[in-house]
């Protein structure tokens, strides 16, 4: 029985390294943006603005992760 790995994914694809470093970038960014923000959320009295910052902080980690989940290893 023969295993056909194309059925296990819907879209490889083979980035260039300058790709790939950007979404590891990315991915670092998002997780900082994240644990930053949400430190300002509990801790001061600024919820729109540190809602922003968790936003775009949940932007970068997706697309970092769609990047790298995406790439043909």
């Amino acid at each position: 029985m023969t295993s056909d790995s194309s059925c296990y994914c819907i879209v490889r694809i083979t980035w260039p390294k300058w790709i790939v470093a950007t979404g590891q970038i990315a991915l670092g960014i998002g997780i900082l943006l994240l644990i930053i923000f949400s430190i300002f959320y509990t801790k001061t009295s600024w919820e729109n603005f540190s809602l922003y910052g968790i936003y775009v902080g949940a932007g970068f980690l997706l697309l970092g992760a769609l990047i790298l989940s995406s790439n043909d290893w």
